[in-house]
């Protein structure tokens, strides 16, 4: 599997481009996007805010890296487990299932900041859209050979249902306490949601 590590651009000794991304994502969570502050996020790290503007023009260029981040890694991720993934339809769903969960381990925050600016619909949505594009010609290109192209069971709906279940499993799973092997759960759970569709579409359970 790839590892999901992002090349870094070194600015002074002791403090990188990805130290920043991270902080910033979790700054980004915290506080908001716009309430978030170059300062603030040097703040964070402890370091100057010239430091912060070595690796990032603006708090603008610093969210498109972190989108461009979470992407990539994303696509990467589902590239993988595409070349990786044998079988059925059914069984190459689930092992895309499985490693968008291992990814989601990772990269939940990122996840959690992208639903938030999503539901936002402001002016950072075309920024969000043009990151995801690449991700989602993906899906349609891996599932398109036996999901619609529209309608209630398309490529597109099937993503966004499946897709949000893992990732809202980061989110709201730990607020039910839902005791030990949770995240088994939640995978198992996952799986039988999305095999009641493919269901309904009549692919053959094998």
């Amino acid at each position: 599997m790839p590892t999901t590590a992002t090349t870094t651009k070194r600015g002074r000794p002791g403090y990188d481009q990805q130290s920043v991304l991270v902080i910033a994502v979790d700054v980004f969570n915290r506080h908001g996007y716009d309430a978030t502050s170059i300062q603030t996020i040097a703040d964070q790290a402890g370091v100057a805010k010239g430091l912060v503007l070595h690796h990032f023009r603006s708090k603008s260029s610093l969210l498109e890296a972190v989108l461009e981040e979470y992407f990539d890694a994303h696509t990467e991720v589902l590239q993988y487990a595409l070349r990786a993934a044998d079988g059925s339809p059914r069984q190459q769903v689930h092992q895309l299932l499985d490693h968008t969960f291992d990814f989601m381990v990772e990269y939940h925050s990122h996840a959690r900041m992208v639903c938030y600016l999503a539901g936002r619909r402001d002016d950072k949505l075309p920024m969000l859209q043009r990151h995801a594009r690449p991700l989602l010609a993906l899906v349609e290109a891996a599932l398109g050979g036996f999901l619609p192209t529209d309608g209630p069971l398309s490529v597109r709906q099937f993503y966004i249902t499946v897709g949000t279940m893992v990732a809202h499993s980061f989110a709201y799973a730990p607020l039910l306490d839902l005791g030990d092997g949770a995240e088994d759960m939640r995978r198992e759970h996952v799986h039988w949601v999305a095999d009641a569709m493919l269901d309904k579409l009549g692919l053959d359970p094998a």
